[in-house]
């Protein structure tokens, strides 16, 4: 696989090539200036970019543009420095580019490729072919620095471009695969039926690539009908869940916010692909409601939602999506022993307190939003009731927007559903029934979202 480097500095070029091409199965060419960068993408058709625009004859800018000419859909990396240097503008013309922390080593260098330029990668979670890995490993670690995903929801391509560990005990964990390492379901199908063990663990400086790599995983198969759709969603979940938790430590970063809008197009292209996913999603059982989950329901299903009205479109989605991702974000601006109640029991103070997050999530959009107009007003409204009774400003009925009216319906449901621990068809067939719950919210919009639970022959009858 054929990868070009573009530094200004040679021994740097020269180190990361040799250690790309002892790694991993790349081709890298090297270019120390942009004369001899735009020779070898004229001639070479790469697959992955890195490109430092510090390079001089011709300046980095003019080499993005050449890049923007020839190949606009090739997946680029950036240094997180240039980022002030790098205009939304040009960033829209390229929807598939990740940023490297400046301070980052040339291995982490090496994970963040990895992970950009394997298209083809695909789900093998069932597939138990023996492979050979690299031997166990003892680490001893403090826990802070490990995030965890359970056992039996861990998806995989062709090869890992992370550590996965086991946890012995506080501080000590197990090293079971290696970066690199060739993936073996029946390894890990051993630790999980053997040794009963219930979560993998991988370093929170590998969760960005944890990210990617799953959100690659999702894209390629919300379209494969072979893949089931409770794989689907279990996958789409477990990219947002560990999405949010970076959010929350990273804060609005533009890699990431365009991270969320990718994320987005890719869970509706899994809803719109496979009807099964729909069906899946309202039996579910162990949806894992925590606060990131929080964010992954409300955004599958305001986008289940969406998708049942005619205006729909992919921008539509982009929207309300990346909405959803960030509606809440302002929680992590709140006292701990407030986030941790739920809304139904608090008290007076403590309901006071919990009604600032809308202002102090709209308080942290950048001042230049790289969102746009309607992304900022969902999540000023998501809080905002049909019938005028909701916070902060009380607005009712056409004064709310139709996509924040979305948001605020599926809020307050997938509240319900968490606090009482029910499936979503449980959970319709308490709130429809309750007055107060019904007349808060935009009668269209819940007409649709039973389009989700029924056959749209059956939504009058049930609905009159």
């Amino acid at each position: 696989m054929d990868i070009l480097l573009i530094a200004p500095d040679i021994e740097w070029l020269k180190s990361a090539k040799q250690l790309f091409e002892a790694k991993n199965q790349f081709k890298v060419s090297i270019a120390d200036n942009g004369v001899q960068a735009q020779k070898l993408i004229s001639k070479v058709n790469f697959k992955l970019i890195f490109l430092n625009l510090d390079v001089l004859n011709h300046p980095g800018i003019q080499v993005l543009k050449f890049i923007k000419i020839k190949h606009h859909n090739i997946p680029l990396i950036f240094q997180d420095s240039e980022i002030p240097v790098l205009s939304k503008e040009i960033l829209q013309k390229f929807k598939n580019y990740s940023m490297f922390v400046t301070s980052g080593s040339l291995a982490d260098l090496l994970k963040l490729a990895t992970t950009l330029a394997m298209p083809d990668v695909v789900i093998s979670a069932n597939k138990n072919k023996p492979t050979s890995t690299s031997e166990v490993e003892g680490v001893m670690e403090l826990d802070k620095n490990f995030t965890k995903i359970k056992i039996d929801e861990f998806f995989s391509g062709k090869e890992v471009p992370f550590d996965v560990l086991i946890k012995m005990s506080s501080g000590r964990y197990l090293k079971i695969l290696h970066a690199g390492d060739s993936f073996c379901g029946e390894r890990l199908n051993t630790y999980k039926v053997d040794k009963k063990v219930e979560f993998l663990y991988f370093n929170i400086e590998d969760r960005p690539l944890y990210i990617r790599y799953t959100n690659t995983l999702l894209k390629n198969a919300s379209s494969n009908k072979k893949i089931d759709a409770t794989i689907k969603v279990k996958l789409a979940q477990n990219v947002c869940d560990k999405y949010v938790e970076e959010l929350h430590l990273q804060g609005f970063r533009p890699y990431l916010v365009e991270q969320g809008k990718q994320i987005a197009q890719n869970v509706y292209k899994m809803i719109k692909k496979d009807k099964a996913v729909a069906k899946v999603l309202m039996g579910l059982q162990d949806l894992r409601p925590d606060v990131h989950s929080h964010s992954f329901l409300v955004t599958l299903l305001s986008c289940l939602v969406a998708r049942q009205f005619q205006w729909n479109s992919d921008a539509t989605i982009d929207t309300i999506g990346t909405a959803c991702f960030f509606h809440d974000i302002g929680m992590i601006k709140l006292p701990k022993d407030i986030t941790a109640v739920p809304t139904g029991v608090m008290d007076v103070t403590q309901q006071k307190q919990y009604k600032r997050h809308v202002q102090l999530s709209v308080g942290m959009l950048p001042t230049n939003s790289m969102f746009g107009g309607t992304v900022d007003q969902i999540i000023s409204q998501h809080h905002e009731f049909f019938d005028g009774t909701g916070f902060p400003r009380g607005v009712s009925g056409k004064y709310i927007n139709v996509l924040s009216s979305i948001v605020s319906f599926v809020e307050g449901f997938v509240e319900k559903m968490s606090a009482e621990e029910l499936t979503p068809i449980q959970t319709a067939n308490k709130l429809f029934t309750k007055m107060t719950f019904v007349q808060k919210h935009n009668p269209l919009v819940m007409r649709n979202f039973l389009h989700t639970l029924i056959d749209a022959k059956d939504v009058n009858s049930k609905t009159q």
